[in-house]
């Protein structure tokens, strides 16, 4: 297959593929694609998604800011949005579901710190919104990165499940229980762990 897409102001055509399952962010009910095109500088991932309402651009943008989002947005097309992507990168789904330790270059404890601190940055860079979809398809890890750099998180298209709280007193608590919910004990043995990243990053 053929897929026409704009790096830069080059047009450029090459054969597509679908990213591994265990890798994917696709998601249909989000028309979210991620996929591998061709190019002459080496294969490509990208992550396409229908370009977002206003509200959620602004959302978007706000994060890019922050450095939260994954990827390099590239050119829109036919009210697509696409984002270049690292090859390496996965939902943290897969592996948090996993029985065994070391699917990480880092431990649990670390782990669920810098989730709790990427939670807690929603709420600071977005005047108390929240993550409202299931967490561990909306953050993505990053491997072989260095030391300094960051290694979690939001794949591109998040923009559409961050809503306003309605009232809610505590999104440490609701996170800790959608938390709990999708990842059982795994989250539970480090719960204070997310606490600490959620509140520091609360605090910027």
């Amino acid at each position: 297959m053929e897929h026409p897409i704009l790096f830069g102001v080059h047009r450029v055509r090459g054969p597509e593929q679908d990213t591994r399952p265990r890798f994917s962010f696709s998601q249909s009910e989000a028309r979210r694609r991620d996929f591998i095109v061709n190019h002459p500088s080496g294969n490509q991932r990208l992550v396409e998604y229908p370009t977002p309402d206003m509200p959620e651009i602004d959302v978007r943008t706000r994060l890019q800011k922050a450095g939260l989002i994954l990827g390099v947005q590239l050119n829109s097309e036919d009210r697509l949005d696409y984002f270049r992507i690292p090859a390496s990168s996965r939902p943290i789904v897969y592996d948090l579901k996993s029985d065994a330790q070391g699917a990480f270059s880092y431990g649990d404890d670390q782990l669920f710190f810098d989730i709790g601190e990427l939670l807690g940055l929603v709420c600071h860079e977005t005047d108390g919104k929240v993550l409202s979809g299931g967490i561990g398809l909306q953050v993505a890890l990053v491997e072989f990165t260095r030391t300094d750099e960051r290694r979690l998180y939001f794949i591109p298209g998040v923009e559409s499940s961050i809503k306003e709280t309605n009232g809610m007193n505590n999104p440490t608590d609701f996170y800790a229980q959608k938390l709990s919910s999708e990842f059982g004990d795994r989250f539970e043995n480090y719960a204070e762990y997310f606490r600490m990243g959620f509140a520091e990053a609360s605090q910027e």
